[in-house]
């Protein structure tokens, strides 16, 4: 299975880290608004990233089987307006069922990514 991750160097610290996380918390609030988030501080992804913090960069994101497809046209490290094509092929090919997972999942890392001027990694 291959996961998206934050590719960061230089900046990388416990501020982005808890940027990432709100900013993937808001996108859940945003589109389920009747379900009750956790703040950043509190999900296992930010807690366990604070734990490998000091040894590399830890915000990553498992791509769905559903989208897996897209990700060919891809290799390595991805940036710039590649990773805004990655982020626009995510999230046409999420099938409504799997939408959610998407847009809070690899597509919330690209995103991430491309607003900060950061880089993803495909990981196998």
């Amino acid at each position: 299975m291959t996961a998206i991750a934050l590719d960061v160097t230089g900046d990388w610290g416990e501020d982005l880290l808890h940027a990432y996380y709100a900013s993937q918390q808001e996108k859940k609030r945003r589109l389920r608004p009747d379900e009750e988030w956790r703040d950043p501080e509190a999900t296992p992804g930010f807690l366990l990233s604070l734990e490998y913090l000091g040894e590399r960069p830890y915000v990553e994101a498992l791509v769905p089987a559903c989208v897996d497809a897209c990700l060919d046209a891809y290799d390595g490290t991805v940036t710039g307006d590649a990773l805004d094509d990655l982020a626009a092929d995510l999230r046409a090919a999420a099938p409504d069922g799997d939408a959610f997972d998407v847009e809070t999942g690899p597509l919330a890392v690209c995103e991430f990514a491309r607003e900060r001027g950061h880089a993803v990694e495909l990981r196998e």
